[in-house]
């Protein structure tokens, strides 16, 4: 299974809260050959704790096309 995020958009709503928007596309590869399952949107809201350099993702939702956009 192969998850790809594409386009992503990052708000800064703070020095310590970002909200990340992107598209994305999740295939699967069986016997060499790429099978495309589902594609949509996605957000993540990521926040750093105090003067720490790493972010975390602390919240995620995904969103699928219609079926007949897929």
């Amino acid at each position: 299974m192969n998850f790809v995020m594409q386009s992503p958009e990052v708000q800064l709503l703070s020095p310590t809260v970002a909200l990340v928007t992107f598209r994305h596309s999740t295939d699967i590869f069986r016997r060499q050959r790429r099978q495309p399952v589902s594609s949509g949107y996605g957000t993540m809201v990521w926040r750093r704790e105090g003067d720490r350099p790493e972010w975390k993702i602390i919240a995620e939702h995904i969103s699928l096309n219609p079926p007949s956009a897929n």
